[in-house]
């Protein structure tokens, strides 16, 4: 059982030993199942590890537990000098409502997209989560993304050429420097089609087809809210 501590580790449960024999789904949690495409055994265990984290009679995360939960899930966090910094960023992130607090449903979005969903989505969700005001990331935050996502973006063939492996944070500052200033440092930031258009290598029509699918998961789960 998880220990209601800053240390918990969830990398050291196996999920499928969980007993979820108590553990009940509200109508909002199986709303979840159309967002995630998770099935109902599954989001039981979910469930029950989140209330092992919040410990009795609370049914939010605050800060430093989703920190510890969000360790345990992501790797690059750990290995990042930023961790600290990147788990404030992405709380803030996925607190949609502003409370102060992760509750079930916004974990689960958050487990979804960082973890569990294919490439494509996780790129795009993430992007989502952590755009500014104007749709765009600018550079620390393209930065703080990347950093997340490290292992997604590692040089392949692209029209830059043969890059270096991001392998520390202080490659993601630089290769995030080149990309400013390959389209000439817009003070407004980047889209998504110009950060997946530098790193991947890909046409643009790929980022679109990006965000076209994930915008469309999120407006069926606003829908279903509704």
């Amino acid at each position: 059982m998880l220990s209601n501590t800053k240390d918990l580790d969830l990398g050291r449960i196996s999920i499928y030993d969980l007993n979820t024999d108590n553990i009940e789904l509200s109508l909002s949690d199986i709303q979840l199942k159309k967002f995630t495409g998770y099935d109902d055994e599954h989001l039981k265990r979910l469930k029950y590890l989140f209330q092992q984290i919040t410990g009795p009679n609370k049914d939010t995360l605050d800060m430093n537990h989703f920190e510890s939960a969000a360790r345990s899930m992501c790797h690059s966090l750990t290995e990042s000098s930023e961790a600290h910094h990147l788990a404030e960023i992405l709380f803030q992130a996925y607190d949609k409502n502003t409370s102060g607090s992760i509750d079930f449903s916004e974990m689960i979005d958050f487990v979804w997209t960082v973890v569990d969903a294919p490439r494509e989505e996780q790129i795009a969700g993430l992007y989502q989560a952590l755009q500014e005001s104007n749709g765009k990331l600018s550079k620390n935050r393209l930065i703080e993304f990347l950093i997340i996502l490290k292992e997604d973006f590692q040089p392949k063939n692209t029209k830059q050429g043969q890059l270096k492996s991001l392998k520390t944070d202080e490659d993601i500052r630089n290769r995030v420097d080149e990309c400013f200033s390959y389209f000439n440092n817009p003070f407004d930031g980047l889209n998504l089609n110009q950060i997946i258009e530098y790193f991947l290598g890909v046409k643009d029509s790929f980022a679109n087809n990006v965000k076209t699918r994930w915008n469309a998961r999120v407006q069926r789960r606003h829908k279903k809210k509704k």
